[in-house]
């Protein structure tokens, strides 16, 4: 008959096999269940095609994270908007923080949000792989763009995205007037075609030969009108340089003859200034000679009016 098994063995040997395993897992996964990780969303206006659940997460060229989930939202209401959320990972053991602590829990947050306000810190899809098209998210400081975030998950820190450069490129292109850029191209090879064609040059060439022997003619008729005019011209400047220099001579003559009589107007109006002097001693003679003047004046000046009244006077005398 055979020996009943032990429960409490038994018991042991299956606890001790499922700790195994857990430690198993834990180190054949690099101790992924023992790393402090941050986890986030993050929402991209275009295409997300080619982005694929593990895809890296990148900062600056080097990988500090994975992408957790990638999904499609649709508003139900009748503006039927779309939505590209992602969820991603951030691996801490992965960055090496050399200035400050690192942080644990919501401090980590913390940090990450700083980083987001004052360095510019922000995600955007990049290109893994040409051949096959596949996606990244690369990190990075953009300080001069706009923190853009859509806040739809109020229990998800959401990281801001910038467009990517192939997006941006493919704007500007949109923005380009191509149908004029088109057109302008069209006439510009019409035109060129026109002018290599063997018709027409030979036209433009006949013309151009016609305009230039016109063109000879006129500068030979200019040429004839113009000498005689050129010699008459000639004489009437060597007259007026003639008649310059005649002219500089006799300003120069006065200005010889006129320098003596400045400097006697100048002497003389000297002489009468110290005659007017009170304290010279002919003022009073002077002043009384000025006074006889003035009364002979207006004696002349009373006859005169009595001559204008009464002519008859000067037969019959005064009565």
């Amino acid at each position: 008959m055979s020996k009943k098994a032990n429960p409490a063995v038994v018991g042991s040997f299956v606890m001790g096999a499922i700790a195994i395993s857990i430690i198993g897992v834990m180190l054949l996964g690099g101790g992924a269940f023992m790393q402090e990780k941050i986890t986030g969303i993050m929402y991209f206006d275009e295409s997300i095609s080619g982005l694929d659940v593990g895809a890296p997460v990148d900062f600056q060229g080097v990988r500090i994270g994975t992408v957790t989930g990638v999904r499609m939202e649709m508003e139900g209401d009748e503006s039927g908007a779309v939505y590209r959320p992602v969820t991603f990972q951030i691996e801490f053991n992965r960055i090496h923080f050399r200035s400050e602590r690192r942080g644990r829990g919501q401090e980590m947050y913390d940090n990450i949000e700083r980083l987001v306000q004052e360095k510019g810190l922000r995600a955007r899809l990049a290109t893994q792989s040409i051949l096959t098209g596949r996606l990244k998210i690369e990190m990075g400081y953009f300080p001069d763009t706009a923190i853009e975030r859509k806040n739809r998950d109020p229990d998800s820190w959401e990281l801001p995205t910038i467009p990517s450069p192939l997006s941006m490129a493919k704007q500007d292109i949109q923005e380009l007037p191509l149908n004029e850029i088109v057109q302008e191209a069209y006439r510009a090879l019409k035109n060129m075609a026109d002018l290599l064609d063997p018709e027409k040059t030979g036209q433009t060439v006949a013309n151009l030969n016609r305009t230039l022997s016109d063109i000879d003619q006129l500068l030979n008729l200019l040429k004839t009108s113009i000498e005689p005019v050129t010699t008459e011209g000639v004489g009437v400047m060597q007259d007026m340089r003639r008649t310059f220099q005649d002219t500089q001579a006799l300003l120069v003559e006065v200005d010889k003859n006129m320098r003596p009589l400045l400097e006697n107007m100048a002497g003389t109006s000297e002489r009468i200034n110290i005659m007017l002097d009170p304290k010279a001693p002919m003022r009073g003679e002077i002043t009384q000679l000025l006074g006889e003047m003035r009364e002979t004046s207006r004696s002349i000046r009373l006859f005169m009016e009595h001559l204008e009244q009464q002519p008859e006077s000067l037969l019959r005398g005064r009565r």
